[in-house]
């Protein structure tokens, strides 16, 4: 049961998560990803080929809604009296439309702001709350590393996903943190809307195709970097999540045989010590088939209660994983299908019948006067 509800949990957070970012969203990494393998920049590797240029090139296909590229830097992030360990996000004035995500109070910064290295900055609501309390934070002056900013807004609770805690992060113009703060001409990820979800695959080969036109790559096997639906990344996080179920349930299957081989090492055991029962049933006329059958019934029901108390303890230990993980921050889901339930129980039945047959052939060939003899 643990098992089951730790796949299916899984699964229900993955797609929940990928329709808070929407279908139409489309991820820009650099770096060839492999056939067999993740990008190189998910694996930590530098890739320099993705430039704030390719990405205003993007936003203007037609379709996309916007496009941005992210430039993160991590430092203390202090106001007058207090100070805050923060994710400053650097990105342009699209990420509201992109990412979907609402502000508080105050505004977003410019297109005009980016062009200029404004030093404006909104803050994330956990940010806002470390460093101004309940106060009204907009207007106000923070500092990252050595740089001030103005505050101009405040973002909306968001909550975390798989995707990291939004709620700890802060936005600046993505020139700012860049340039004068990371100190790079390159961007770590973009992404991109496009305008209709049902034309996102087509937006994503546009996207590749001017990407390859702008990079001068001439063939597909040379590319330095990875165009990728939220759609297609959710196939792909599917397929590992069911791989990982795939592999747990290879790990409850040998645990079902070890257990199988116990019930039948406690069969074989409680029929040498019933010798003399079993002799005296045949002597009076029991058939090798009943002797057989209450042993191979004896075994079912102990393997089944023994499947009935895993039942209940698996879904306590679901509950409080369920428990643990919402706590947490994310919206897990707990599933205890009946069917799954059902199928426990049944296979439960199924290691009885088969970790019992052994011990009860044994003791239905039993000879009377030899069972009568053996105590």
């Amino acid at each position: 049961m643990l098992v089951a509800s730790i796949g299916k949990g899984t699964q229900q957070l993955i797609v929940s998560q990928v329709a808070t970012v929407g279908t139409n969203l489309i991820g820009i990494l650099p770096g060839k990803s492999e056939s067999n393998g993740p990008p190189a920049a998910v694996l930590g590797i530098m890739i320099r080929t993705l430039t704030t240029e390719d990405i205003d090139a993007v936003a203007k296909i037609p379709g996309v809604v916007g496009a941005t590229g992210y430039v993160t830097a991590r430092a203390q992030m202090s106001s007058s009296a207090k100070n805050f360990d923060s994710d400053l996000v650097g990105v342009n004035s699209s990420f509201l439309d992109i990412e979907n995500q609402a502000l508080s109070a105050g505004r977003f910064f410019t297109t005009d702001e980016v062009t200029r290295q404004a030093r404006v900055i909104v803050l994330g609501p956990d940010v806002k709350t470390q460093l101004f309390g309940e106060s009204d934070a907009v207007g106000e002056m923070v500092r990252f590393k050595s740089m001030q900013f103005v505050v101009i807004g405040v973002a909306a609770k968001r909550g975390a996903t798989l995707f990291g805690d939004f709620d700890k992060r802060s936005y600046a113009p993505i020139s700012v943190v860049q340039k004068e703060i990371a100190g790079i001409n390159y961007v770590n990820i973009a992404r991109a809307k496009s305008e209709d979800a049902n034309q996102t695959d087509k937006i994503v080969e546009e996207i590749t195709a001017l990407l390859r036109r702008r990079h001068h790559i001439p063939s597909p096997d040379k590319d330095d970097f990875m165009v990728q639906s939220t759609a297609q990344g959710l196939a792909i996080l599917s397929g590992i999540t069911g791989a990982i179920s795939a592999f747990l349930l290879a790990i409850t299957a040998i645990s079902l045989l070890v257990g199988g081989i116990g019930i039948m090492n406690i069969m074989l055991v409680a029929i040498s010590e019933r010798y003399r029962e079993i002799g005296l049933r045949k002597a009076l006329g029991a058939s090798n088939k009943t002797v057989m059958i209450q042993f191979l019934v004896e075994s079912i029901i102990v393997s089944f209660i023994a499947g009935i108390i895993g039942i209940v303890i698996g879904s306590l230990a679901a509950w409080f994983l369920a428990f643990g993980v919402r706590y947490a921050g994310y919206d897990w889901q707990l599933i205890l299908d009946p069917r799954d339930i059902v199928i426990a129980a049944l296979v439960s039945a199924l290691v009885g019948i088969i970790a019992g047959l052994y011990p009860a052939i044994g003791a239905a060939r039993l000879e009377p006067t030899e069972a009568l003899k053996s105590q």
